[in-house]
């Protein structure tokens, strides 16, 4: 309820409305890369649960009509929630889309509103919200990608950071299951984006209990803490990562309907479709000066320097990077 009272927040939410504008014109962006697929997701989806399935592992009209197995490896999270928009408020398909892309840039803003305004001040949690909204590759995804699974997971990515945050310094029952929803929310989302926020968001953990541990007292490397059996203060260590770790685990076991089949049965998909040709990762690492290329396209990842898509981080982005880091050493 104190974040409903808050300007701060309401003003975040408010400022999106230039990110999310453009999606509220009539006419559907059919160019965007997934565009099309967006709709043929949500289209299959809703013919699953006019059948009374709700988590599907097959498309029906697919491959000809004989169907595909889709949902078994495709994480179901963003076609979920833009099924519902389209039962729920009897939109088109293709406005049930544009509606999923408007949710995640919401949901973007405020998880990030929440996460900063948790450690730093509400000011600074509009600025990092505003920051994140308009972050380059964020609405790149939207309208370039179409990335309607990835920007889900993106929006709930600090919404995951604040619940382990909450979890460490406020462990309970409460903390313990914002941490598992949100942990559990991002794999339902995107396989890939859980694969690579799994080892960040473990540092992060680490880092939040060396600091927990460093603010007790006696502190964590004080002559009292080295003491014969008592270093590294293991017990109190595990005590302080056992509450945040038991939601990524609750998280893992919530996800474990998507997550298991999708692992135990990917030997019966051809899985060098993904990585030869085109898809070699090799031809599509990005060239650091890409990283600071003001320029912008429209089209697909090509090998070499000169891709027709940007990869920019944002000047904006940078500069603010650059003052955060100055602020923080000068304290």
């Amino acid at each position: 309820m104190k974040t409903l009272r808050s300007a701060s927040f309401w003003t975040a939410l408010l400022l999106t409305i230039f990110a999310i504008a453009p999606l509220l014109r009539p006419g559907y962006f059919w160019a965007a890369h997934d565009a099309r697929h967006d709709v043929y997701f949500i289209l299959q989806y809703n013919i699953t649960w006019n059948e009374g399935v709700l988590f599907p592992r097959w498309s029906p009209d697919w491959a000809f009509g004989y169907g595909y197995p889709f949902f078994n490896i495709y994480a179901p999270g963003a076609t979920f929630l833009g099924t519902l928009l389209y039962r729920t408020l009897h939109l088109s398909l293709e406005n049930a889309v544009k509606a999923t892309f408007i949710v995640t840039l919401l949901i973007s803003a405020w998880g990030m509103w929440l996460f900063v305004r948790d450690w730093l001040d509400e000011r600074a949690a509009l600025v990092a919200a505003a920051a994140y909204v308009y972050a380059p590759y964020h609405l790149l995804d939207v309208y370039v990608r179409a990335a309607m699974a990835e920007n889900l997971a993106l929006a709930l990515l600090p919404l995951s950071l604040w619940a382990v945050r909450r979890a460490v310094f406020r462990p309970g029952p409460l903390t313990i299951a914002l941490t598992a929803l949100t942990y559990a929310a991002i794999h339902l989302s995107s396989n890939l984006v859980a694969l690579l926020f799994t080892p960040v968001l473990g540092l992060y953990l680490l880092f939040l209990a060396c600091r927990r541990l460093a603010s007790e007292k006696p502190p964590l490397f004080s002559s009292a803490s080295l003491r014969p059996f008592s270093f590294p203060r293991g017990k109190l260590c595990v005590r302080r990562l056992l509450a945040p770790a038991a939601g990524l685990v609750l998280g893992v076991a919530l996800a474990a309907f998507f997550i298991l089949p999708a692992l135990l049965e990917s030997k019966f998909v051809n899985r060098e479709q993904w990585y030869g040709g085109y898809y070699d990762f090799h031809d599509h690492f990005v060239y650091f000066a890409q990283l600071f290329d003001p320029r912008w396209g429209f089209g697909i990842s090509t090998p070499g320097p000169n891709d027709p898509l940007s990869y920019q981080l944002g000047l904006a982005l940078v500069v603010l990077a650059a003052l955060a880091g100055w602020v923080w050493w000068k304290r």
